[in-house]
């Protein structure tokens, strides 16, 4: 009668059959073939200092970040001539406000900054900025230099300045009280000369 070892082999040194029996080779400390050792994708290099990502050539760095939307003049050009706002100039080429506005500056489709310093020419505190008589005199402002004044808000402006104008009056301004109504001086009322500019441009249009 032999022994354990005369009749059960230790190891077995036909070669593997297949991939189980390799991979049970591997994990047998008694193998002779060492499990092989796990590997690790290759590291792309970093960019260099200002430049783009080593991207193996295989796409262009365009290509892996998404390319820049841009604005096309001559649509631009259309699309503001038919109306459309900023927002929606922004939503249509994919770009912020501030890029649709820059677009149009470098077209020359931007309008000209309006000055109201002739309407209110007081330095106004932050609480009194959006009162009703600098809001209407802001308006009439916008008016006479050609901007789009909604109708109810001109309207507003209109009304308020006749009724001053029928009625001798005229604002005065102070940081602390704010807008007050007193009667108009002898050398003539703002307001009145406020609204007159105004009404001289809309009666051209």
């Amino acid at each position: 009668m032999g022994t354990i070892s005369d009749r059960v082999p230790l190891r077995d040194d036909r070669p593997l059959a297949g991939p189980a029996e390799r991979w049970i080779a591997a994990c047998d400390p008694t193998s002779a073939e060492p499990a092989p050792a796990p590997t690790r994708p290759p590291r792309r290099a970093p960019p260099a200092a200002g430049g783009t990502p080593n991207l193996g050539g295989t796409a262009s760095w365009e290509d892996a970040v998404g390319r820049r939307p841009t604005i096309d003049r001559a649509e631009l050009e259309r699309l503001v001539g038919a109306g459309m706002s900023v927002r929606e100039l922004a939503a249509h080429f994919g770009v912020s406000e501030s890029g649709v506005l820059q677009a149009k500056r470098a077209a020359g489709l931007a309008k000209p900054q309006l000055d109201h310093g002739g309407a209110l020419p007081w330095t106004l505190s932050r609480t009194h900025a959006q009162s009703g008589p600098a809001t209407n005199l802001r308006n009439l402002s916008a008016a006479a230099q050609g901007a789009r004044v909604a109708p109810e808000r001109l309207n507003t402006a209109l009304r308020w300045a006749r009724r001053l104008v029928e009625q001798g009056l005229d604002v005065a301004y102070d940081p602390v009280e704010g807008f007050t109504e007193v009667p108009a001086p002898p050398s003539g009322s703002h307001v009145a000369e406020v609204l007159g500019r105004a009404v001289k441009v809309l009666e051209a249009d």
